[in-house]
């Protein structure tokens, strides 16, 4: 059986759902799905076969979903010290104090809103989650049919109710916490569901990370290849870039695309656009890299001068085009080797 695993991580949460359509692309069929915190949202659009829906929500977004001031967000990134900032943070922060935590009421009428528990229920594909029962500190590993009908949501917030909340009682008169406390990446859990292979969706949540139960267990992790943000703030700019890096990064994974920083279409004529560089100069980027494999410098040469122009890391770039752009612009890198070896590549004759 194949089994996707996801991590816990809030703001960060838009990456597994790229990440999974790219590998819906790639013909992978699921038969499991489990979460923890934000994973367990994820996990249950997943099963309930709502993909559309998973990314209309992401990609509209912002921090109002967990009652943090959007504006305080915009405030918070860009921070600078002066009177206004500081006058700015001190209320958001004295408002949380007022209210015991975060108010996640809009959290809840989302959940209400997205969740199809009936749909999870008659799914071909398995769903679990992780929470914490605080009155025991007991983890709770559960499958669907540990869940009482109608309970689904309820147990979606106790995945993801993180400490910073509003304590309130969600199920029987319980507090819980999030399941992240106990096993932010369950893929124990979807051991146990009968998995014996599967990819795991990391996201660089906080949490505990369990080891698999059993030597045989395959698994693939899928990370991401740049920074995702806080956890927290739900800046709908870093979740809409999250939502391609992990669409692109799943890509990339699996040999669709080429690249270590950026992403690049496959491009066969790597050595044939070096045959007009000088060979001291050859030698030394093979040098600088330590790699003798041209399409590796080259790629990373131009990942270089992209970097130090700050150019959209969220695209798919072709090889002759970018090396177009970087001429016709007169990018250069910091690095004045760079510079020249990618000055010297000739895609025409």
């Amino acid at each position: 059986m194949l089994g996707l695993a996801l991590e816990g991580g809030g703001a960060k949460g838009s990456y597994e759902i790229g990440a999974f359509i790219a590998l819906k692309e790639l013909g992978y069929k699921f038969d499991a799905v489990a979460g923890t915190s934000i994973g367990s949202l994820n996990a249950a659009l997943i099963v309930q076969n709502d993909i559309n829906l998973a990314k209309k929500l992401w990609l509209n977004a912002d921090s109002e979903i967990i009652g943090i001031n959007k504006e305080y967000v915009n405030t918070f990134k860009n921070f600078k010290i002066n009177k206004e900032n500081i006058k700015k943070t001190i209320e958001e922060f004295n408002k949380i104090i007022k209210n015991k935590g975060l108010d996640i009421t809009n959290y809840k009428t989302t959940i209400d809103k997205y969740i199809d528990e009936n749909k999870i229920r008659k799914s071909k594909t398995k769903y679990g989650l992780v929470t914490v029962r605080l009155k025991d500190l007991k983890p709770l590993e559960l499958t669907i049919n540990d869940i009482k009908p109608g309970k689904l949501s309820e147990y979606i917030m106790a995945s993801s109710y993180l400490p910073i909340f509003k304590m309130n009682k969600i199920i029987d008169d319980s507090y819980y916490l999030d399941g992240g406390i106990s096993n932010n990446l369950p893929i124990t859990l979807l051991e146990k569901m009968g998995c014996n292979n599967i990819i795991a969706i990391r996201i660089n949540g906080i949490g505990n990370k369990k080891k698999k139960l059993k030597p045989k267990t395959k698994i693939i992790e899928i990370s991401p290849t740049k920074k995702t943000g806080p956890v927290i703030m739900f800046d709908n700019k870093d979740i809409t870039n999250n939502y391609y890096m992990g669409y692109y990064d799943t890509l990339l994974y699996f040999n669709k695309l080429d690249g270590y920083k950026y992403y690049f279409k496959k491009f066969k004529l790597y050595n044939f656009i070096t045959r007009k560089v000088n060979n001291n100069l050859l030698n030394l980027i093979k040098l600088k890299y330590r790699s003798t494999d041209i399409k590796e410098i080259i790629i990373k040469s131009i990942e270089e001068i992209l970097i130090d122009n700050k150019v959209d890391y969220y695209k798919v770039y072709k090889i002759p085009q970018i090396l177009k752009y970087i001429k016709n612009n007169k990018l250069k890198s910091k690095n004045n080797l760079i510079t020249t070896f990618i000055y010297e590549l000739k895609y025409f004759y």
